[in-house]
């Protein structure tokens, strides 16, 4: 698999004040990243590919690729969404969500007052990332992988009617809020 030149907002991989599990919403990303193998669906190993991961030609290793199924509380309705060919980065400090990729999977951004509201084909709300310290901010749930054993590492059995969209890889994608 071939994976675009990248390049990552240094700030998510350098700055202290993001929750651990926290996912930066870059709107300017070609592809999503998780540092959280554990957070990985259908995981497949790769080899012998490096990413562009920071402003300055910082490079990081690929691990991998694989599926996260976010989860998101709206107005006491929960929605679930499968981050598609996320790629699996050890060494990187934060997640992060392509923009691109989610306006390729037919999504709309809306953004006003320090937040962006992320919508279904159908208008209907996903999530909203807040600004924090310049970047965009979103903390879901994850449905984790099982183990070997079969069983959940985190159990989420309670969700239930959830509507679900696929993001896939695609073209850069800019987006700018004021």
């Amino acid at each position: 698999m071939k994976y675009p030149n990248n390049t990552f907002i240094a700030e998510s991989t350098l700055s202290q004040d993001y929750k651990k599990d926290s996912w930066i919403l870059g709107t300017a990303a070609a592809s999503h990243f998780c540092s959280n193998k554990n957070l990985l669906r259908n995981f497949r190993p790769v080899k012998n590919t490096t990413m562009s991961v920071a402003v300055g030609g910082v490079r990081s290793d690929i691990k991998g690729t694989g599926t996260v199924r976010m989860i998101f509380q709206n107005n006491g309705e929960l929605e679930t969404m499968d981050l598609l060919n996320v790629l699996y980065s050890p060494r990187l400090r934060r997640n992060l969500i392509s923009g691109s990729l989610i306006d390729q999977a037919g999504s709309t951004f809306s953004c006003k007052e320090g937040q962006i509201n992320v919508y279904s084909k159908d208008d209907h709300k996903l999530f909203t990332a807040k600004k924090l310290n310049g970047l965009f901010c979103v903390n879901p749930r994850i449905e984790v992988n099982q183990n070997s054993n079969g069983k959940n590492v985190k159990g989420n059995s309670r969700f239930q009617s959830v509507n679900k969209i696929k993001l896939e890889n695609s073209k850069l994608f800019y987006f700018q809020c004021k």
